[in-house]
């Protein structure tokens, strides 16, 4: 037996920077005390948020976007809203216990034709069969959870498995970037999270414990909201062995087929002919995700930005958290990110386009700094050229980063960022030039790189300050 009201599995912060674990129930009730929820892996730590989130938004239902700012202004989740919700879906047979025999909760009952598998399919970033993760290492068959990480491990099922031989990926696709507000505290973020009726074009429906039921491989073409951020794309059974599991059932679920659905919780692009949400991309620069700040405009953007943020208009800004597994053939590089979003971007739309040219500009001039760099050093025929560029194009994005959020709260000025963010790679282009070019040939092609980047950089509305001389 193990019931998730009451279990301490949920791991949180609270205000003086403690962390412990809690059941739903303490975790809701208490959200207002609390910091926000943590986990060794972003994956857990996301699944869990979006939970929540369906969790909540089941329990208030909230008919319209001022439901939202209402609760928001009460600081707190209501005891007996939550417990009067609890009630329904106890009177509808839902178990809140992962190991109930005859509903075990978030699971299919599986009696016959157990496929066993190690409990580290549970999670994405464990190693299993052929793939490899730069976040996680060790043998699939070495893995033992206690009933706690299982539990912490079952939502992300829902979300982040990939496709392939037979099993298919999420309802919402495969490598996207997922995005959640953060509050002033835990219940701030959860409120955040919520997602009322008028702001979807889908029925609101149920969430999948309280609509359970059936075949694997089962084509579906339709869902609701909540049905589908709990969407079973994976059929699993935990089986309880000990306190320690080390197995599972663990085979296909539910066939997505579903072109109208859109994740509240993820940006879109607009395509040739549909939307196309987007995914986490390599940064060819430094051979790393991509940093989330950088797609703030499409973000941000009221059309087919991120649904969640029509709930902090009445904000300055947010801070926004980005969750990310980038799979690249058998690896699996997984990113959480912070930034800060004023919310003006998403409310002015031509201050949108303005930061979205900020943001080009940026992109331009770290493209114009790495071939400089690498044509300084032998044109990057070496391993020596190769890793110290990618260093030094981190650097020019870490402080590009600093600048904006340091200009962006302001009136944007695209003359002062070009100025701003030019120094940045020119200084970072001598600072480099300073560590590596030590013969007379390497600093000649230094002073003639410098020149070309200058020259184009003046081209882009550049003009040489201190930081260029």
């Amino acid at each position: 037996m193990y019931n998730l009201l009451t279990e301490e599995w949920i791991r949180a912060t609270s205000k003086d920077g403690t962390s412990k674990e809690y059941g739903i129930l303490d975790l809701i009730l208490n959200s207002q005390e609390l910091l926000g929820i943590t986990d060794d892996s972003p994956i857990i730590e996301y699944g869990i948020y979006r939970f929540l989130f369906a969790f909540l938004m089941d329990a208030y239902q909230p008919e319209t976007v001022f439901d939202i700012t209402e609760l928001l202004e009460r600081g707190s989740f209501d005891a007996e809203v939550i417990h009067n919700y609890i009630t329904l879906c106890e009177g509808e047979g839902v178990s809140f216990d992962i190991f109930d025999q005859a509903n075990p909760f978030m699971q299919e009952t599986i009696k016959d034709d157990i496929k066993r598998k190690s409990v580290a399919a549970l999670n994405p970033i464990v190693p299993t069969g052929t793939s490899r993760t730069f976040f996680d290492h060790g043998l699939e068959n070495t893995r033992s959870f206690s009933k706690a990480e299982a539990a912490r491990a079952l939502f992300s099922t829902t979300i982040f498995p990939r496709g392939g031989s037979g099993y298919y990926a999420c309802i919402s696709g495969e490598g996207l970037v997922f995005n959640i507000l953060m509050g002033k505290n835990l219940f701030e973020t959860l409120v955040f999270g919520m997602v009322s009726k008028s702001d979807t074009h889908l029925d609101y429906g149920k969430p999948y414990w309280r609509d359970k039921g059936f075949a694997p491989k089962e084509k579906r073409v339709d869902t609701t909201l909540l049905y589908g951020l709990t969407f079973p794309i994976r059929q699993v059974n935990l089986l309880e062995e000990s306190e320690e599991l080390t197995t599972i059932h663990f085979a296909p679920g539910l066939n997505p087929s579903i072109e109208y659905w859109r994740d509240p919780y993820v940006a879109y692009q607009q395509g040739k002919d549909k939307l196309y949400p987007m995914r986490a991309s390599q940064d060819q620069s430094t051979g790393a995700l991509k940093s989330q700040w950088r797609n703030i405009s499409t973000i941000a953007k009221k059309t087919d930005g991120i649904l969640i943020l029509r709930n902090a208009v009445e904000k300055e800004d947010v801070r926004v958290v980005s969750y990310a597994i980038l799979v690249n053939n058998a690896i699996q590089n997984v990113d959480r990110s912070e930034f800060l979003l004023p919310i003006c971007i998403y409310t002015d739309e031509s201050k949108n386009e303005q930061v979205q040219e900020e943001i080009q500009k940026c992109e331009e001039i770290a493209s114009l700094l790495r071939k400089s760099m690498h044509d300084t050093l032998n044109r990057g025929k070496t391993k020596v050229a190769d890793s110290a560029v990618r260093d030094y194009i981190f650097r020019y994005y870490n402080q590009c980063e600093t600048a904006f959020n340091e200009q962006i709260t302001g009136t944007i000025d695209i003359d002062s960022w070009m100025l701003l963010v030019g120094d940045i790679a020119v200084a970072g282009f001598n600072d480099f030039v300073d560590k590596y070019c030590i013969d007379s040939d390497r600093i000649a092609e230094a002073i003639k790189q410098r020149n070309n980047m200058c020259i184009k950089l003046g081209k882009m509305g550049w003009k040489k300050t201190t930081a260029g001389n």
